[in-house]
């Protein structure tokens, strides 16, 4: 829905948690977090509030995902 409606996938709450960070921190699969940073320009970067980035929540393939993804920011 996200996607479809071109909503700000970087938008912050109160807490300054971003709808990325929610769904990789509720066990977005690694296809939707893919596509989330691939479509919608997902900023892996932003943290929270609590200093906390999608990296603090990502788990088993999100975190390959995630890792993946920033080996290529750091080479390119």
């Amino acid at each position: 829905m996200l996607i479809i409606f071109q909503a700000d996938i970087n938008a912050k709450d109160t807490e300054e948690n971003t709808a990325f960070l929610w769904a990789v921190k509720n066990g977005a699969s690694a296809n939707l977090v893919d596509k989330l940073v691939e479509q919608a320009n997902a900023d892996v970067f932003l943290a929270n509030k609590a200093g906390q980035t999608v990296f603090f929540f990502a788990q088993g393939g999100v975190l390959e995902l995630l890792a993946t993804i920033l080996k290529g920011i750091v080479t390119n």
